[in-house]
């Protein structure tokens, strides 16, 4: 573990399994048993915390949605003294719109609700320390993992992204934070530095123009949290290993 600094976060994306679904795997478990021993400040996710994005699925199903999320995420961290701060994913919260409505209102209407009964001041983050800006998003600037049209559709990178980073190097914003793909890479493009996030729960996938297996491995996975110097991806500058979107 590398050395300890003023600020310590632990970064988590992409909990969920299949759609509806009130389980994690055995993955998820680990990451979640592992975090207290890092010691962070702060434990931030880049979305996808439930299994939703189905017009099917019912408000008692998206409930207990929630309600395991509670129970086998949220309350081991708050257990442990942790913050937990998130940004809602396409499986939490999806914004596609048809005819002027939400696509999934009743998975909007039942995550805000969730979140609006645990908001917390309790936790004095920054007290007495540098100011640190991070951006947390679920969806990346960049693609990150080979076939990510066809696996992910259009709304895979975020619209705007070159507009979105000159906007945040003239604020001094640190790092942008992102989940959404399924693949590790962390990165340094311009002023920023760029953390993709893996998923935690199932479905990690190759990187683009990359010959590695995905890390973790989905039948023998392992939680990657920080950033080590024995990762096995070759990491280059994000504007050059992405193709320049």
């Amino acid at each position: 573990m590398p050395p300890r600094a003023d600020l310590r976060l632990a970064l988590i994306s992409d909990l969920n399994a299949g759609y509806g679904s009130t389980s994690y795997t055995a993955e998820v478990d680990r990451a979640i048993a592992l975090i207290p021993s890092l010691r962070p400040d702060l434990v931030l996710c880049a979305g996808d915390m439930v299994a939703g994005q189905k017009t099917s699925l019912t408000t008692t199903q998206l409930t207990a949605m929630w309600a395991a999320f509670e129970r086998r995420i949220l309350s081991p961290l708050r257990r442990a003294g942790l913050p937990f701060a998130p940004t809602v994913g396409n499986h939490d919260a999806l914004a596609s719109r048809a005819g002027g409505s939400y696509l999934f209102e009743c998975e909007r209407q039942e995550a805000a609700r969730f979140w609006r009964r645990r908001q917390s001041s309790r936790w004095p983050l920054l007290r007495g320390r540098q100011r640190l800006s991070v951006l947390l998003f679920h969806s990346a600037g960049r693609p990150v993992p080979a076939g990510l049209g066809r696996l992910l559709g259009a709304g895979a990178v975020l619209a705007g992204a070159e507009a979105l980073r000159q906007l945040m190097e003239r604020h001094d914003v640190a790092a942008y934070i992102s989940g959404h793909q399924h693949a590790y890479y962390p990165a340094r493009l311009g002023q920023l530095d760029l953390f993709n996030l893996g998923a935690t729960g199932s479905g990690p996938r190759p990187l683009l123009q990359g010959g590695c297996r995905p890390l973790p491995d989905p039948h023998r996975a392992r939680p990657r949290l920080e950033h080590r110097a024995h990762h096995r991806h070759h990491h280059q500058p994000a504007n050059d290993a992405t193709g320049g979107t």
